[in-house]
């Protein structure tokens, strides 16, 4: 399973259960699609809010560079649909730190980690806006900061690195919550045979909203 954490202003939250910071500001706009099964959004606050570091913890020369290599492909696939700088830099710029490596050595990163999940995020929010579906009030946050894990896996194929890195990175652009659509890239669990390439939900979900900030 996907678990993504997320931490506000003086507040930090599970998935299970949302506390935010203080929702404040007049409504950004409409969106006409949702696909997750959460009523939050998140967008990168910055242009540059795509870059991101990376490093992995493993002493497996094997699983870090197919970690390497995994996380260069998910940021080729955001890079094509969202307006912002989605790449590598150095940790001196970065707002973004994506780290591979054991379960122990992840969840020192993030506490929040369990011993069955393939990746997990952490996201530093900011206050968001109101947006509206339908009848109904979602909220964006503008993103200042994240911490993505993947967890190695004895055993896992490529393709299973390649969804899990896309599907962090979902997160790591503001995507909370996840689709309740097996063939998403953003479903919450791993399939058979993994999912690697973004659906139109996956991409619409977060295009929408960057169009309203960008």
């Amino acid at each position: 399973m996907k678990r993504m954490l997320l931490c506000g202003i003086l507040v930090l939250v599970l998935l299970s259960t949302l506390i935010i910071p203080l929702n404040t500001g007049y409504a950004a706009g409409t969106v006409n699609a949702w696909y997750s099964d959460a009523d939050i959004v998140g967008y990168a606050k910055y242009k540059t809010g795509g870059a991101y570091a990376v490093s992995s913890k493993s002493s497996d020369t094997n699983f870090t560079q197919t970690f390497f290599n995994v996380v260069t492909y998910a940021g080729a696939r955001w890079n094509s649909v969202l307006p912002v700088s989605i790449g590598e830099t150095s940790a001196n710029y970065a707002i973004n730190y994506i780290y591979g490596g054991t379960y122990i050595q992840m969840k020192e990163i993030v506490p929040g980690l369990q011993a069955s999940d393939y990746g997990i995020t952490l996201m530093n929010v900011e206050a968001g806006k109101s947006i509206r579906y339908g009848n109904t009030t979602k909220w964006a946050h503008p993103i200042i900061g994240t911490k993505v894990c993947i967890v190695h896996k004895p055993g896992h194929s490529l393709q299973a690195y390649q969804h899990t890195a896309v599907h962090e990175m979902g997160h790591m652009l503001g995507w909370h919550g996840h689709s309740s659509t097996k063939s998403d890239v953003m479903y919450a669990y791993p399939q058979i045979t993994p999912i690697t390439a973004l659906t139109d939900r996956d991409k619409t979900h977060l295009t929408q909203i960057y169009s309203l900030f960008y």
